[in-house]
């Protein structure tokens, strides 16, 4: 009789936590999933939003300190290179595996001074030039094209006593 009563109190106190919960029911727990999903949803709105913001102060930042060196570059009475990297290469339309090794071997990069609407209307992975070969095409039957791409941007300076 003893255990019996213990039974029931035990079953009657899980009652009441379960009851306290406000999951007693199947219709509870999908109600509470459903909250915590809408909160989850509204938190990754939120850090997606805050990713995307940072992306972008962290680019002011760079930008800034950038006009920065350019700033005290003038002050000093020094002149600014804006310099672009870019990367020369021909692509091929071809299943001929060796063309693609002998485009990508011999791709060239090269560092040339730019004006500065140019620097700055430029992105590192711009591609500035995509141009079809017609020559080959007409002469050799090849397809292919050049490719001109962005590969970095940085800015130097060097005063007139320099350039003597």
């Amino acid at each position: 009789m003893k255990r019996l009563f213990i039974f029931l109190c035990i079953v009657a106190f899980m009652g009441c936590v379960f009851a306290m919960m406000g999951c007693t029911t199947e219709e509870g727990l999908n109600n509470r999933i459903q909250v915590l999903k809408e909160q989850r949803d509204t938190l990754s709105s939120e850090v997606r939003t805050l990713e995307s913001t940072k992306n972008n102060l962290v680019t002011s930042i760079v930008e800034l300190k950038q006009d920065e060196s350019v700033l005290k570059a003038y002050a000093n009475g020094e002149t600014v290179l804006y310099l672009v990297k870019f990367k020369l290469k021909q692509s091929h339309v071809s299943l001929n595996i060796g063309k693609h090794i002998k485009d990508a071997a011999n791709a060239v990069e090269f560092e040339w001074p730019v004006s500065k609407t140019f620097y700055e209307k430029v992105s590192v992975g711009d591609n500035v030039l995509e141009e079809f070969r017609g020559g080959s095409f007409l002469v050799e039957g090849s397809i292919g094209s050049w490719n001109i791409t962005v590969l970095g941007k940085r800015t130097s300076t060097f005063s007139d006593e320099d350039s003597m």
